[in-house]
């Protein structure tokens, strides 16, 4: 195609003739370059050629899972080289520039004198040229002159192209170079641009009632949502602002507010208990005084909302989000539990940042309203597995669900005295029935074997016991004199059986609590 800028009557060819030459000029280095040329039948769409790379056959790699070959699709102009500038209509061209394949113009330029090309520049709709059309088309929409095929847009060869030179294997060199080893990730970078190129941010003007400082507060923290009307939104770019025309005008929003800071939060029962950590996310309300301040924490199980230079605590959810957590994670939620169910707790939340200073806040009363025993029935059991696991060693903690770390006390308890002080272990003990065979005396050994059940494993220990027996009406009991921990583990349930058959020796007597499959079954 010919440049429209060209002045048909003082030039050696006219308009139709130069197009027609730069066209045939523009397949046959095609040709030279083994690159697939296919000529649009009616310039509609923007474009003029689609020039494809051949597959290579040389190295074809697995043929089910190669991709395409390069397809790209190109406008082609031609211009004497006394000329630089391209006329463009702003309609062909939108139509190449957004083009998610990528998008060419190649500019060949012919000398007046030998009608040969004296230079060859290729533009890539990238850039400073996407970036041109994109500001000329919003110029056109403010100016409210939709019908895009009256308007025009100059790009000059030297100024947007890159100089290239005018044989075959130059143009294709050029586009390799421009598109670079991944199309895929060609085309994603350049939807980015048509995306973002120009992009100054927007405004929303909107209206909205609310009852007081607080509910304000709320909407703002984005806590609740809030009914809105006569809602405007606007956006700028390329230094031109736009009000979006399909926003309803009335509707119900809530805010997403950006953080203001990262902190680390700390719940104490008195000043010097161990604390519960928290990492979280500190948001603010927009506030004029220190009266109105309002915040918002949020972490992962739980959120706390400051109001005030009088603070106020107010939890959003007690409970952990997921019902499966490491020990050492249902410690720190107990810890916070057992701080809230007692007067005086001290909350301090240390901002990531020297921007915001450390905020402390003394909580009044008992907040959580859970149960005490509960509380501390959690914290015992989390506090006991968490000693048992690092007696263990493994690199990731298990996890456990919160019905089984408190159904299971008992269990987690006797591990966890073998472990801290076997005197305070209550001591085993069976009875037996009836005559016992000749060779059991008074004195035995065994071996005990038993466990607590975890999300997906569970913790085995294995106990070396002295018993003795005590005889009353009849009845033979055995009780433990001493009790030596073995091995302590963490196994898959379905190795348990085969673990204990392996303790046996045939002379010692094995007690071993039966697996409850049923009850290990976890929600997912």
């Amino acid at each position: 195609m010919n440049n429209e800028d060209d002045d048909d009557e003082q030039n050696p060819l006219n308009s139709d003739e130069l197009g027609n030459k730069g066209e045939h000029t523009f397949q046959a280095l095609c040709s030279d370059a083994k690159l697939i040329c296919n000529k649009a039948d009616r310039d509609r769409s923007g474009w003029d050629f689609i020039v494809e790379f051949n597959l290579d056959h040389k190295n074809p790699g697995i043929l089910d899972a190669r991709g395409n070959p390069i397809s790209c699709v190109v406008q082609q102009k031609t211009m004497w080289d006394s000329n630089d500038r391209i006329k463009l209509r702003l309609s062909s061209i939108e139509r190449l520039a957004k083009d998610r394949r990528p998008s060419f113009i190649y500019v060949l330029k012919i000398s007046k004198e030998t009608l040969e090309a004296t230079s060859a520049h290729l533009i890539e709709m990238r850039g400073d040229a996407l970036a041109k059309v994109l500001k000329k088309l919003r110029e056109e929409h403010a100016a409210k002159r939709f019908q895009v095929n009256r308007a025009t847009l100059y790009l000059t060869a030297s100024g947007e192209g890159r100089t290239i030179g005018t044989d075959g294997e130059s143009f294709k060199q050029a586009l390799l170079d421009a598109i670079g080893p991944s199309v895929t990730a060609y085309e994603a970078a350049k939807h980015k641009e048509l995306c973002v190129l120009g992009q100054e941010g927007g405004k929303i003007s909107l209206t909205f009632d609310v009852n007081s400082k607080n509910d304000l507060a709320d909407v703002f923290l984005g806590i609740i949502p809030v009914k809105v009307r006569d809602v405007k939104v606007s956006s700028t770019r390329f230094g031109i602002t736009l009000e979006k025309d399909d926003i309803p005008e009335e509707g119900e929003v809530k805010i997403q507010p950006e953080r203001a800071d990262t902190c680390v939060l700390t719940i104490r029962r008195d000043r010097f208990a161990e604390p519960a950590v928290f990492d979280g996310e500190i948001f603010f309300a927009p506030s004029q005084k220190t009266d109105d301040l309002a915040a918002r924490i949020v972490t992962d199980g739980f959120e706390i909302v400051i109001r005030g230079s009088n603070f106020s605590f107010q939890s959003q959810t007690m409970k952990p989000d997921t019902p499966l957590l490491s020990p050492t994670e249902w410690r720190n939620y107990f810890l916070m539990a057992d701080a809230l169910v007692h007067k005086d707790a001290t909350i301090e939340i240390r901002p990531g940042t020297d921007a915001i200073g450390t905020i402390r806040h003394r909580v009044s009363g008992n907040v959580n309203g859970a149960p005490r025993d509960f509380v501390l029935q959690g914290l015992t059991a989390s506090g006991m597995l968490t000693t048992v696991v690092k007696h263990i060693g493994v690199a990731d903690e298990p996890k456990i669900s919160l019905s089984d770390l408190l159904s299971q006390v008992e269990e987690i308890g006797s591990v966890y005295t073998l472990l801290t002080d076997e005197e305070l272990l209550t001591p085993l003990g069976f009875e037996v029935e009836g005559d016992l065979p000749a060779h059991v005396g008074d004195q035995i050994q065994a071996v005990h074997a038993n466990y607590v059940l975890l999300a997906s494993q569970i913790i085995v220990w294995v106990v070396d016991a002295d018993m003795k027996r005590e005889t009353s009406d009849g009845r033979s009991r055995f009780v433990s004199t001493r009790l030596d921990l073995r091995e302590l583990t963490i196994l898959p349930p379905e190795r348990y059986e085969t673990y204990i058959k392996d303790l046996a020796d045939g002379s010692t007597m094995i007690m071993s609590r039966l697996l409850e499959v049923e009850r290990h079954a976890q929600p997912t």
